[in-house]
């Protein structure tokens, strides 16, 4: 657990740091042991501005030991202005087949995805089975911090039931589940 507090230490201090080239280099690696190391080294001063390169390595990597650790790293991280990153790469078309492993880390993570309550809502209508579960987890997450205002649950409240109908009959449920919690608020 120190590792993680670290790390979001770190973060925070370098986030004006770019890239280091030999982490670039090392991140492509065709050595499991380099690509790990590198990641690993992210944990201590990683930024922002690794996060395409991490997900595209994610996306990219058949190695169960390389998806582990970029799943840790993506799952810790707590530094806000992330955010933003994670959600566009949640949103690139390129990255459909990670998509739910990106949604569980906003969940997982200790970032505040409020100002995307919409979007969440929006992958809770259209994504397949298990990156429906993980949008719905995150919902709730906002909504536990209450970070929506009224107004905003009350139209995504009103977007879900007019869509409902048309949601894949093996989601039902979950969109169903989706209604009372939108309710509840």
């Amino acid at each position: 657990m120190p590792q993680i507090i670290y790390f979001c230490r770190q973060l925070d201090i370098k986030m004006s740091k770019k890239t280091d080239q030999k982490i670039l280099n090392n991140l492509k690696s065709d050595s499991e042991a380099v690509v790990v190391s590198a990641i690993k080294e992210l944990r201590n001063k990683g930024n922002r501005h690794y996060i395409n390169e991490l997900v595209s390595l994610l996306r990219r990597t058949d190695k169960d030991v390389i998806k582990n650790e970029l799943l840790l790293l993506i799952n810790d991280l707590c530094d806000n202005s992330v955010a933003p990153d994670i959600m566009t790469e949640i949103k690139d078309p390129v990255n459909s087949k990670i998509m739910g492993l990106l949604v569980s880390s906003c969940w997982q993570s200790r970032l505040n995805y409020a100002d995307y309550f919409s979007d969440f809502v929006d992958i809770a209508l259209t994504a397949d089975y298990e990156t429906t579960i993980e949008a719905i987890s995150v919902i709730e997450n906002i909504l536990m911090n209450e970070g929506v205002d009224d107004l905003t649950i009350s139209n995504e409240l009103y977007k879900v039931k007019e869509r409902i109908s048309s949601c894949q009959p093996e989601k039902l449920l979950l969109i169903q589940e989706l209604v009372k919690i939108l309710g509840k608020k």
